[in-house]
C-alpha cells in the first residue's frame, strides 16, 4: 500500500509539472481583434487562423515575427456559426444568412 501511495504521489507531481508548462494568452479588441464574441476557430494549411465571431464577422489572423497578430476581416456584417476547411483547402463559412465559400 505504501508503494501505491508513492507511485500516486510521483504521478500527481508529474501531471502538475506538465499542466503548468502550458501558457495561455488572451486576445481582445484592445489587441486589434475586430470582434469580441468568438464562436469558432480553425487553422488552414498555410498557418492562417480563421476566427468566426458574432460581432466582427469572419477574421483571418496571421502571427507576425514579433509575436503579434495582424487581422483581415471578411464578411464583416455576418454572424459566423461554423468554419470548415475541406480537403482541397476551400474555406466554408456558415452564417445566419447562408453558407459562403472561399477557394484555397
Amino acid at each position: 500500500m505504501n508503494l501505491l501511495r508513492h507511485i500516486l504521489f510521483v504521478l500527481s507531481m508529474c501531471f502538475g509539472i506538465i499542466a503548468s508548462a502550458h501558457r495561455f494568452e488572451t486576445y481582445t479588441t484592445a489587441d486589434g481583434l475586430p470582434g469580441s464574441t468568438v464562436k469558432c476557430v480553425t487553422q488552414d494549411g498555410q498557418g492562417y487562423i480563421w476566427i468566426g465571431t458574432f460581432d466582427g464577422g469572419l477574421i483571418e489572423a496571421k502571427e507576425q515575427s514579433d509575436g503579434t497578430f495582424s487581422y483581415n476581416t471578411y464578411l464583416p456584417d455576418e454572424k459566423i456559426h461554423q468554419i470548415l476547411i475541406d480537403r482541397k483547402g476551400c474555406l466554408w463559412v456558415a452564417t445566419e444568412n447562408g453558407i459562403f465559400r472561399k477557394d484555397g
